[in-house]
């Protein structure tokens, strides 16, 4: 609510209602993971549905890596990422380089 610029905010919860005095307004959505489609594919995730990644996901494995080798995960979606749009994108960007070390050992050992 307000005229120009945001003075208070509206909160409910249940049936409780409430009014706050409020000039700026974070919104975080999507803050549950929606990875039931992983179930059967072998990747770890934690006990509210995150992937796990890198030594959370097994040993030896690089920060991005799930619990299968080889398979990537960035973003939100992390067990250990700090849920912001800055830290999903740099997620992606080392994904990247990390996929590119994964192939190189691949074709080295074959």
């Amino acid at each position: 609510r307000g005229t120009t610029t945001l003075e208070e905010v509206e909160l409910l919860s249940g049936t409780q209602r409430s009014v706050v005095s409020a000039e700026h307004v974070f919104l975080f959505t999507g803050a549950s993971p929606n990875t039931s489609w992983l179930g059967g594919c072998g990747v770890a995730v934690d006990k509210n549905g995150f992937v796990r990644t890198g030594e959370a996901a097994g040993a030896g494995l690089q920060e991005h890596e799930t619990s299968v080798r080889g398979v990537f995960c960035a973003g939100d979606v992390r067990s250990t990422s700090t849920k912001r749009v800055a830290a999903a994108v740099g997620d992606g960007a080392a994904v990247v380089a990390q996929i590119h070390r994964h192939l190189e050992r691949s074709v080295a050992q074959a």
